[in-house]
């Protein structure tokens, strides 16, 4: 995992444990790697937290991502508001976010 102390900090906060994190698989992005591996468009710095997406036939595999949202580290700030805080590589109207906690489900 590669969650800086600070992401590990304010998911501590909201009582979010460790290994929920590590079992969603969500990580910390650059700004290159938000553009060139998950097709994020759009100006400025594009690092923070992603976010993955499973389809429910898709999460006893491991690695079959379905969407991605990442949440910027430095979004811009417009009229004192933070503005396009959380970035996707598609817009799609609703989703039901399935984490992958393969270790939570029975065998």
């Amino acid at each position: 995992m590669n969650l800086q102390a600070s992401d590990l900090e304010m998911f501590a906060r909201l009582r979010i444990p460790i290994e929920l994190l590590e079992g969603a698989g969500i990580v910390r992005v650059t700004d290159k790697e938000a553009r060139e591996d998950y097709g994020i468009r759009g100006g400025g710095d594009m690092a923070g937290v992603a976010f993955p997406y499973f389809k429910p036939s898709t999460m006893l595999n491991g690695r079959r991502r379905w969407y991605l949202r990442i949440r910027r580290d430095h979004p811009e700030v417009e009229d004192g508001r933070e503005k396009k805080k959380y970035v996707a590589p598609t817009v799609i109207a609703s989703i039901f976010i399935f984490p992958r906690l393969l270790n939570c489900l029975p065998m």
